[in-house]
């Protein structure tokens, strides 16, 4: 039987967005800091959809909708009268629909969720990015504090140095403003590029990173290591696989769906690429890489559930693709989409240095409760940016802060475990999935509480113990 759900997304000011901004006033403590109590969740009814209160006007489609139909489900009669402009496929399918003239929303709210075989319906939200800039023997090294505090440093100077982990058939998907693809931190690892913000329906191969937010968290992943230039990502050899879904004018829901199933490797209806896909124009010897990370630096301000992202992440943890997201930055609860179960939802800490001594502890910005899973830097990261003009005023290399920084620094450490214990992507399932989530979290630091708390969920990553530590033959 499938319930239908009557998303609260309808009624509530969920505004999704890139997840970095300036940090609210918190107060320090002993072990961290408490940030401001989490505002009450709207109870806005339906009604709310034809003028809702706070939500702004531009932050929904205004005559769109997602539905969610069940495998088997007849679509002409359950979408009958309503005009389609996109459809997504993972046995269930997920369909954008424009609503008719003289329509109001809450009446095709009502009609689709009547409709036989549907079972969940949704406003087609933007995503806008948000983000603070700041105008080994890479020449930046020095003030990326991460890899201090993660003991990354001294994994790279030692005996089984993270340089030697081949994660040359791993790809980290990035999902978010684009990328600078003629970076010299990524030279020969950009793979299969995809640009959904425009049309969803019709993806380009064509990418550039106007804003500069995904090709900084992609160089928190991936930028070149120990090349005397720039900064250093976690895997130096990962393929970095950028899909666009936040233009100049943001995003929609249904673009970021349609680029994460590109990500898993599947087209619009379900199947698998590597025939006549994206597979097919990898770079010669790339011909056995695999997305085995997916990277959301995506935040919302809804505490409700999305069902679409449930289902798309529960999805990608069968097929054993870890997805990571941030979990957000109103200094508040976790919110949709990083509170869904199958995704790793990581919160931010920030470091006060005075000398050679730096204290740490959970950003002013950080969303925290009891989903978040693990803790990870992101005050003041250091990473790339393109290096032709973008909105954060420099090229090169800059400096962000958000939990949009923490979350690809625990998708390129995953990476790293991928690469060590299944280099030859053969353990494309559930079970390995489960073993790289919950070593990530028994090897962090524990910030905070003694134990999991809500700030740093298990605790800070640890990239020198998640590397060197035994992992776990089975999951508790």
């Amino acid at each position: 039987m499938f319930r239908k759900y009557v998303p609260l997304s309808l009624a509530l000011a969920l505004v999704l967005a890139v997840g970095c901004h300036q940090a609210p006033v918190a107060t320090p403590t002993e072990w961290g800091i408490t940030v401001h109590d989490a505002p009450a969740a709207s109870k806005h009814p339906p009604e709310a959809l034809t003028g809702p209160r706070d939500v702004p006007a531009d932050s929904y489609l205004p005559r769109q909708l997602l539905v969610r139909l069940a495998e088997g489900a007849d679509a002409a009669v359950a979408l009958e009268g309503f005009e389609r402009f996109g459809e997504i496929s993972l046995g269930d399918r997920i369909v954008g629909l424009r609503i008719p003239e003289g329509m109001s929303l809450v009446d095709a709210h009502a009609r689709l969720l009547d409709r036989p075989g549907v079972t969940d319906v949704s406003l087609n939200w933007r995503q806008r990015p948000s983000a603070s800039y700041v105008a080994p023997n890479d020449t930046l090294f020095g003030s990326q504090w991460a890899h201090q505090v993660t003991e990354a440093k001294a994994l790279w100077g030692g005996a089984d140095p993270v340089k030697n982990l081949d994660a040359s058939k791993v790809i980290v998907a990035v999902l978010d403003t684009g990328l600078d693809v003629t970076h010299p931190e990524f030279a020969q690892r950009v793979v299969a590029a995809a640009d959904f913000s425009v049309d969803p329906s019709r993806p380009s191969s064509q990418m550039r990173d106007t804003d500069g937010h995904g090709t900084h968290c992609a160089g928190i992943i991936g930028a070149a290591g120990n090349n005397a230039t720039g900064v250093a990502g976690l895997a130096w050899d990962v393929n970095l696989m950028p899909v666009k879904v936040l233009g100049e004018q943001g995003g929609t829901d249904f673009g970021i769906l349609s680029g994460f199933v590109y990500a898993l490797g599947l087209d619009s209806d379900g199947n698998g690429l590597d025939d006549d896909g994206y597979r097919k124009v990898l770079p010669q010897g790339k011909e056995d890489c695999r997305t085995r990370i997916i990277s959301m630096s995506l935040g919302s301000s809804y505490q409700g559930r999305s069902p679409f992202y449930d289902f798309v992440f529960a999805e990608a943890r069968k097929r054993g693709v870890m997805v990571v997201v941030a979990s957000g930055n109103d200094g508040a609860e976790v919110c949709a989409p990083a509170n869904s179960p199958d995704c790793l939802s990581v919160s931010s800490t920030s470091r006060y240095q005075v000398g050679e001594v730096i204290w740490e502890w959970l950003s002013g910005f950080s969303n925290r409760g009891d989903r978040i899973d693990v803790a990870a830097p992101g005050g003041q990261i250091y990473s790339t940016v393109p290096t032709y003009a973008n909105s954060t005023g420099t090229t090169s290399y800059a400096t962000m802060s958000g939990t949009s920084m923490a979350c690809p620094y625990v998708a390129g450490l995953a990476a790293l475990l991928v690469a060590k214990h299944d280099p030859s992507n053969t353990r494309l399932n559930a079970a390995f999935h489960d073993q790289v989530r919950q070593h990530i979290m028994a090897t962090s630091d524990d910030l905070g509480a003694l134990g999991r708390d809500d700030k740093y969920g298990h605790g800070r990553v640890n990239v020198r113990r998640a590397v060197t530590s035994p992992f776990p033959a089975q999951v508790l």
